[in-house]
This record gives C-alpha cells, sequence and structure tokens, in this order.
C-alpha cells in the first residue's frame, strides 16, 4: 500500500526560491490548517528563546532529577503567569 503525502512550500520575500520546506500525510486537511500548524514550530522556538532569556529555564546547575524538575516546574509555572497576565492586561486595554 503506497502512502500519500504532500509538500507545501514557503517562497522568500523575493520569490526566487523556497524559504522553507514541509512534507505532510495530513491530506485531509485544508492548506490554511497545514500552514498554521507549521507556524506553531516557529511559535514554541520564539517562546523557548524568552523562556531561556526572561525566566532561567537553562540556568538549572542541580545534579539531582527532583531539582531539576522542581526548577522546570516554577519556570513554566512562572512563565504560564506571565502569559497570562499579558493576555487579560490586553483585553483590559483592548490592545492587541
Amino acid at each position: 500500500r503506497q502512502r500519500m503525502f504532500r509538500l507545501y512550500v514557503e517562497w522568500s520575500p523575493s520569490g526566487e526560491r523556497p524559504a522553507r520546506f514541509w512534507v505532510t500525510s495530513l491530506l485531509h486537511r485544508r492548506p490554511d490548517e497545514i500552514m498554521g500548524l507549521a507556524a506553531l514550530g516557529r511559535r514554541s522556538a520564539a517562546d523557548r528563546r524568552e523562556m531561556e532569556r526572561d525566566f532561567g529555564v537553562r540556568d538549572f546547575e542541580g545534579r539531582s532529577y527532583a531539582g531539576w524538575h522542581r526548577h522546570m516546574t516554577l519556570v513554566s509555572a512562572a512563565y504560564a503567569f506571565h502569559k497570562l497576565e499579558r493576555h487579560v492586561r490586553r483585553q483590559r486595554t483592548g490592545t492587541d
């Protein structure tokens, strides 16, 4: 049985060459849904950089798994609180 795949291409701003490629087996999804999923990779990379820069996700220097787990839990909780607080603030002020 052959499997079917679909290739999506994002072109560079100049239009001369492809900038990114995605191969998917999600043939039953609309192209805008696939591109939305592809954009999540960029969003998660930006979130990771923000967690490294502002919340110290990479600052753990301990030796135990329990200590690392506690550190990651606290960083994650602080980041989630930050994102939720920002969202509430934007809703109140009507800014985007």
